[in-house]
Parts: structure tokens; sequence; C-alpha cells
């Protein structure tokens, strides 16, 4: 996984965040950073096998909305949608029914 902003994550994150109250940058199989009230955090990503990405990132900020919905805490969302799109990534096309629902929802 490359991005061209690298480097400037943390810059583009806080910008960003002026913008939202809660922010959430998704790093591939890096994780994601957050941003909530000004403070910056990091959420270490998912070790997937990757055979398809189809729908990884759609994944990644349906897990984070549903966390968030459900009152789960914004860092815990954050490992949600991390699990979520590491999950999607290891099967082909857009199969949950594939993923084990515990697994995902495993500490949310």
């Amino acid at each position: 996984y490359t991005t061209l902003f690298r480097s400037d994550d943390k810059r583009i994150i806080a910008e960003a965040g002026d913008y939202a109250e809660i922010m959430i940058m998704k790093l591939g199989s890096d994780g994601c950073m957050v941003r909530q009230n000004g403070k910056i955090s990091s959420e270490s990503g998912i070790k997937a096998e990757a055979v398809d990405t189809t729908a990884a990132g759609d994944s990644f900020a349906a897990g984070f909305l549903y966390g968030l919905l459900k009152g789960i805490a914004v860092s815990n969302s954050a490992r949600l949608a991390n699990r979520l799109a590491a999950g999607i990534v290891e099967v082909r096309g857009c199969d949950y029914q594939s993923l084990t629902r515990s697994d995902i929802l495993k500490g949310s």
C-alpha cells in the first residue's frame, strides 16, 4: 500500500479535522488515523491476505459509522472499521456472508 501523501497524513487530518468533530483517514494495511476534538490518534491495521480489494473502502466506512451509531467509542469504531475492511479484502467480491460476524465485532 502506498499513498501520495504518506509524509503529510498527520497534517492533512489535522487540517481536515477543522471541518468536523470527528475525522478518520484510512491508511490501508497500516490502519487509520482519527481526529476527535482536536486530538489525533492512530489505530493499527489488521494483517490480511488480500485477494480482492473490492469494497474495502466502503466496508471501512460502514464499520466506522456502524460503531458510532451503536454508541461504540470512536477508537473501538476505528478498530471495527479496520477489521471489517481487512476481512472483506480476504474474499472475492463483496461477499459479507463469507465473513465471521463474531470475528468482525470482537472488542467493539
